[in-house]
C-alpha cells in the first residue's frame, strides 16, 4: 500500500489577514489556498515578506502589491498567477 502525501485544497487566505495593518511577516507557503490574492493585499504597507508559494493561486498579482513599500521578500512560486 502507499501512502500518499497530498492535502486537498484548504480553502481562501481569509480576508481578514488584509486588514492585520500592522503585519510584518505572513508565511502561507504550501498550504494548498486557492483563489486569488486579494486586491487588499495593499494595505499592508509595513509587510517585509510574504510567502505564498506552493499553494493552488491563480489569477493575476495584484497591482496594489505595490503599496507594500517595506516588502523585501516575496515568493509566489508553485502558483498560478499573471
Amino acid at each position: 500500500m502507499k501512502q500518499k502525501n497530498q492535502r486537498s485544497p484548504i480553502g481562501s487566505i481569509p480576508s481578514s489577514l488584509w486588514q492585520c495593518r500592522e503585519l510584518l511577516h505572513l508565511f502561507l507557503g504550501d498550504n494548498k489556498f486557492i483563489g486569488i490574492i486579494s486586491t487588499n493585499i495593499g494595505n499592508l504597507s509595513l509587510l517585509q515578506g510574504l510567502h505564498l508559494y506552493d499553494n493552488n493561486l491563480e489569477g493575476q498579482i495584484p497591482r496594489s502589491i505595490f503599496n507594500c513599500t517595506s516588502l523585501k521578500k516575496l515568493d509566489l512560486s508553485g502558483n498560478r498567477l499573471t
